[in-house]
């Protein structure tokens, strides 16, 4: 007895298929109309999911061509607990690489059909399924921008850089935190003239997931023509991102640094989807040794979630990328405003269950005595310490006039002027951040470097 034979009632089954060989098959499920009744032949994919969020089929039998297929539609079968059968090409070797970074668990060559179909489409439905990660290569390089991004031995570590309203300097710190961990042995050479640390190739990632107001594109100086990070997160909506066609997207600033560039426009938001974004973090670990994200300060869930669960969340963004970090930069400007702010942030992040476990360091920029009182740093620390128990946080004083001229070249603050004391400050964080991790083989020992935040690595 086959495994069809042990249903009760008929199997219905949509089907959307592209290939000449439809006649065939619709022929081959017909003669099986004791176990399964084809409801619908689909003419597209919005077709197809609506019908399968009316309820009215059990399973779908799908051609891995068939127009609209992509993560987007996997997720809304699975949502409706329709099986998804996908008949492909055995000669094409890139579809099934598709199909299993898509997440798709049943696949059946056309080769096959006339011998499999059947058993293949009732197991998949009996089956339960579990969810693989493809396995994801790596390529050391992109020719087009020069790039020589060198592989981690272990996963890349993820920094979001987090922050207040009100232009914290959010994008700056990233930036400059990015070209530091990619050029950080050229950084303490200058700093220390003896016994430098061997020479050892690292790689860094800015990804420029604001979808408010990004800025990394004209901060760097990069042609604002079309966005890496879209086109990335389509890639991975298609099941086609991997590593190597990660580097495909970067900018290259500097041959161990490259850029995830940010949408042109932020009525764009809806393109970088959780799913697709998770799928570029995942991609981004195994690529460099570090990525950084720009975040928008925004986490709060917008009030259509209610309605519609299923529809883009407007800050998905940045609580997919705070999700996924393992350190979160909560960035704040160090005036009474920027100070009262960053109590809100703090209290924000402190109570929100998916983020209060990821280790954090409280930044404070921009800080100056003529704002702040002639105990700026004093007071500052206690402001924060006494409304949200965080211990002292990292200081960056403000140096305008230095910011203004790295921003008209279109360079960062640590590659225009390194031994400035902004530049120090922020060498002192970089420091911090990479001992915290515990890579002290790299790791110098920071000079006056500012204590941690509660809950930092």
């Amino acid at each position: 007895m086959t495994t069809h034979d042990v249903h009760t009632t008929p199997l219905r089954v949509l089907t959307a298929i592209t290939s000449a060989q439809e006649p065939a098959i619709i022929e081959l499920l017909s003669r099986q109309r004791t176990t399964i009744d084809i409801v619908r032949r689909c003419a597209d994919m919005t077709e197809a999911r609506g019908y399968a969020g009316a309820g009215i089929a059990n399973a779908i039998i799908m051609s891995s061509d068939f127009p609209g297929f992509d993560r987007s539609a996997v997720d809304a079968f699975a949502t409706h607990n329709v099986t998804l059968v996908v008949l492909n090409n055995p000669d094409d070797q890139y579809s099934t690489q598709r199909l299993a970074a898509l997440g798709v668990r049943h696949t059946l060559t056309y080769k096959d059909v006339s011998t499999r179909l059947i058993d293949t489409l009732t197991k998949a439905h009996t089956t339960p399924t579990t969810n693989e990660d493809l396995p994801i290569e790596w390529t050391s390089s992109r020719e087009n921008h020069n790039l020589t991004l060198e592989p981690p031995t272990t996963n890349g570590r993820i920094i979001a850089v987090w922050g207040t309203h009100g232009a914290p300097g959010r994008s700056t710190l990233t930036t400059n935190l990015a070209y530091g961990l990619a050029h950080r042995n050229q950084l303490t050479k200058r700093r220390r003239k003896t016994n430098p640390t061997p020479e050892t190739a690292t790689s860094a990632i800015i990804v420029d997931a604001d979808t408010q107001s990004p800025s990394i594109t004209q901060a760097l100086g990069l042609l604002d023509e079309s966005s890496g990070l879209a086109q990335a997160c389509r890639a991975a909506s298609q099941g086609l991102l991997n590593t190597r066609a990660l580097t495909k997207y970067l900018a290259g600033i500097t041959p161990q640094l490259g850029v995830l560039t940010g949408l042109p426009r932020a009525s764009r938001w809806p393109e970088l989807s959780a799913p697709n974004l998770e799928t570029v973090f995942t991609a981004a670990r195994t690529a460099a040794h570090w990525t950084l994200v720009d975040c928008a300060p925004d986490i709060d869930e917008d009030d259509f979630a209610a309605f519609d669960p299923r529809a883009p969340r407007r800050n998905a963004a940045t609580t997919t990328s705070l999700h996924h970090a393992d350190l979160i930069l909560v960035t704040g400007t160090g005036d009474p405003v920027g100070t009262t702010r960053m109590v809100r942030a703090l209290d924000t992040i402190s109570t929100n269950p998916d983020l209060a476990h990821i280790p954090r360091i409280v930044v404070v920029n921009k800080v100056r005595s003529t704002t702040a009182g002639p105990s700026s740093p004093r007071g500052i620390r206690l402001a924060l310490s006494r409304f949200t128990q965080e211990l002292p946080p990292v200081l960056l004083s403000d140096a305008p006039a230095l910011a203004d001229k790295a921003l008209m070249n279109g360079r960062v603050i640590l590659e225009e002027s390194p031994n400035s004391g902004l530049g120090k400050e922020l060498v002192a964080l970089i420091d911090l951040i990479v001992a915290g991790f515990g890579d002290q083989a790299q790791a110098p020992a920071p000079q006056a470097a500012e204590p941690v935040a509660a809950g930092a690595v």
